[in-house]
């Protein structure tokens, strides 16, 4: 296994480094078999807001691994970080299908949005099912949450839908809660982004 990794010494190198590293998620119809890519997508959007948020702490070194899907350096302080979707699979389901039918070419999908209720649900079930591994102490969570569901809500909206955590979550140090434009830190109930 190729063991990709990403090293920084300061903001501008870490952000010219995410320029390339991560920059892209596999589009639906190319996932299969592309998890890692689409994991590194994930980080590359905590490591960018954080970076521009000014809460990284350098030197930065990132390394590929499994279970937690990352090992990380910030300063002196090290952690692994696993990275997890929270989907609704019948929505996943009815868009890939939609995707094959429009044959990636990017059309619009209506869609009846709902109110972002389903949000709490689907991320709670991912930290319950996480905090049942056996991950290294100090492992911290990211969850993408790729639905429908939440996207018409804000940063403060959406952090309220999925708050108060399960108390399971005291497992991980920090949960980043990712959208393609949010990004939450839950533990601490602070939008980063």
């Amino acid at each position: 296994m190729h063991v990709a990794s990403l090293h920084a010494r300061n903001p501008g190198e870490l952000f010219c480094a995410l320029g390339a590293w991560g920059a892209r998620a596999p589009g639906r119809l190319d996932q299969r078999g592309r998890q890692k890519e689409l994991d590194r997508w994930v980080l590359n959007k905590i490591l960018l807001a954080r970076n521009g948020a000014g809460t990284v702490a350098f030197p930065v070194t990132v390394r590929d691994s499994e279970a937690p899907d990352f090992n990380i350096r910030e300063g002196e302080t090290r952690y692994g970080l696993e990275v997890v979707e929270a989907v609704d699979h019948d929505e996943q389901a009815w868009r890939t299908k939609q995707a094959r039918e429009h044959d990636g070419r990017g059309y619009s999908i209506p869609r009846k949005f709902t109110n972002g209720n389903r949000s709490r649900g689907l991320v709670h079930d991912r930290i319950r099912m996480k905090s049942e591994k056996g991950y290294p102490d100090g492992t911290h969570l990211a969850i993408y949450l790729r639905s429908y569901d939440p996207m018409l809500l804000s940063a403060g909206e959406l952090l309220d839908r999925v708050l108060p955590l399960p108390s399971c979550a005291e497992r991980f140090p920090e949960i980043w809660l990712v959208r393609p434009s949010i990004l939450l830190e839950l533990k601490s109930r602070q939008i980063i982004a």
